[in-house]
């Protein structure tokens, strides 16, 4: 199956040998971004200081629950995009946007940089949902100014789940010989002075709506600050727009792709368009099955807003959109009007050499991509586990699959073995240091004290254990509580082999309508398969029962 390869990229081979003089100095930057709808490659080069965007190419793919099937289409989109790249030694950032991405901000004094990564791991573990020995840590450090004679730092920390970034790196060619780096947000955007207009707003916010995902940013001045990624999307509005309406014609309901095009063409937004989508329905009709969830996207907006000026003690003034959904039209008007604060798109043009060859309109596309190009290329790479390196030099080396099995096992066997015993001794050093700063309180409390820790911090891993399978409760209950109206009360909750058991009441007037806007607020990123189970009238109220499978 031949996937779409869309290609905005610019053949420099020949130009750049006639005009550049050979003693200018270059360095190229490749970045990678798999997602549900497709994936995403860009590749930049800096001559002289000057930043050039040579490719944007993207490869669209079908959606798929099916995991192997969705692995497969990753595998067949990358393939196509780096057909022709010649990658060498080169870098490749890997962008991952995730609901599963933490983000944490600490303030550091200086210490030793083997010391760093263990340090930030402590801070950390309280911060996530999952092990942090199941982490993939990415970081920046940013000096502080202080009159103190000590240094001090403030640390941006992002976790991944380790098995998350290696479900991506698979795809990946094996010929790359140097490290691939993770990159699940852009630390900072002062590479991008213009674009922003760094110098008149202090605090910049960044709202990047994808297909699955929207990331909404905080940077102050120029840094990252505050980080929220939500359960909203292109997505979700196509599902809400192929839902079926009656029409002159009888039932009528746009497919996924109708949706997709009436989103891209027409303003859904203006109540007088009496346009045809698809020969099916009038543009005019179409708004109302996207409010609700339109409102909600302003609504998580506003909350992070209020949140970081409840937090920080300072408001934002402007927004910066953009993603492939901030395109949709009358949607930036939309989000101002709500918000109350000016609305603007992104111009990367601004800030980037951008050849005639590639649209200025595409660039929102790949904002992601080039935004952690421009907020990595000078800062250190940091590089994986040990371990991971061995298991790809040994899936290089070996031509004989038995037999890089087994050396590959006994390898990684005894890697694990020296990481198990590093562990200890490191953690022995911990309970040592923290034993000798406890004498001043006596020995035998210290020792107390340690046994508790130990044995809170073993409970935790085996709750994260036992949670694996669990839904993210957080987003669960988030969408229960948006989806709910104000008149109808949820008295009942129960959870059952992947399915919330919901129970509740409504007032007898109007309930019907009640029930069935419910049920269709519930479908979307985090519910499916909602399903009205019963129904029983009581002495003024309407007593319901709905079942609904969670993500």
């Amino acid at each position: 199956m031949d996937l779409p390869l869309t290609r905005t990229n610019v053949d420099t081979g020949n130009a750049l040998s006639k005009t550049m003089p050979q003693h200018k100095k270059e360095q190229s930057f490749l970045a990678m971004e798999f997602s549900s709808s497709a994936v995403k490659f860009v590749r930049l080069q800096e001559t002289d200081g000057t930043l050039q965007l040579l490719q944007a190419n993207s490869c669209s793919i079908p959606t798929s629950e099916d995991p192997k099937m969705q692995d497969e289409f990753w595998e067949q989109a990358a393939r196509q995009l780096l057909l022709h790249e010649k990658l060498g030694n080169q870098n490749l950032i890997l962008s991952v946007n995730s609901l599963h991405a933490c983000f944490s901000q600490f303030v550091i004094p200086k210490i030793p940089r083997k010391e760093l990564k263990e340090t930030l791991k402590w801070k950390m573990k309280n911060e996530i949902p999952f092990p942090i020995e199941e982490a993939v840590l990415d970081w920046r450090l940013f000096e502080m100014k202080s009159e103190e004679k000590n240094r001090q730092f403030s640390a941006l920390v992002s976790a991944l789940p380790q098995e998350l970034l290696e479900r991506f790196m698979r795809h990946l060619p094996k010929h790359i010989s140097k490290s691939t780096v993770p990159a699940s947000a852009a630390y900072s955007i002062e590479g991008m002075p213009n674009t922003f207009s760094i110098s008149q707003h202090r605090l910049v916010v960044v709202v990047d709506i994808g297909h699955l995902i929207t990331e909404i940013a905080f940077y102050k001045d120029g840094k990252l600050s505050f980080l929220r990624k939500i359960a909203f999307g292109g997505n979700v509005l196509n599902q809400c727009l192929s839902q079926s309406l009656t029409s002159e014609q009888g039932r009528m309901a746009l497919t996924l792709e109708e949706s997709e095009q009436a989103k891209r063409q027409e303003n859904l937004f203006d109540p007088a368009n009496q346009k045809m989508i698809a020969g099916k329905i009038e543009v005019s009709k179409l708004y109302p099955l996207i409010r609700q969830e339109l409102e909600k996207l302003s609504g998580e907006i506003t909350r992070s807003l209020d949140y970081y000026a409840q937090e920080h003690g300072q408001k934002a003034n402007i927004i910066f959109i953009t993603g492939g959904t901030s395109r949709m039209k009358g949607l930036r008007e939309f989000l101002a009007q709500n918000l109350e604060i000016p609305v603007e798109p992104i111009s990367l043009a601004r800030d980037l050499k951008v050849l005639k060859t590639i649209p200025e309109s595409e660039l929102d596309l790949y904002y992601r991509l080039i935004s952690v190009v421009l907020d990595r290329k000078n800062a250190p790479v940091e590089h994986f586990s040990a371990i991971e390196k061995v298991a790809k030099s040994l899936t290089l080396s070996f031509s004989s699959p038995k037999t890089s099995a087994v050396i590959l096992a006994i390898l990684v066997a005894l890697a694990s073995g020296m990481s198990w015993r590093y562990q200890q001794i490191v953690h022995k050093t911990q309970r040592l240091k923290a034993e000798i700063a406890g004498l001043k309180g006596g020995f035998g409390e210290a020792q107390k004290i340690q046994a508790l820790e130990d044995q809170v911090n073993q409970g935790k891993i085996l709750t994260s254990a036992i949670l694996t399978k669990e839904p993210y409760w957080e987003e669960a209950f988030r969408e229960l509580a948006h989806a709910f109206p104000k008149n109808v009360i949820l008295t009942d909750v129960s959870y059952d082999q992947n399915s919330f058991i919901l129970t509740g009441t409504v007032p007898r007037s109007g309930s019907e309508t009640s029930v069935s806007d419910l049920l269709l607020s519930l479908e979307g990123p985090i519910f499916r398969k909602v399903t009205l189970i019963n129904t029983e009238q009581k002495s003024g109220t309407l007593t319901f029962t709905i079942r609904c499978e969670v993500l």
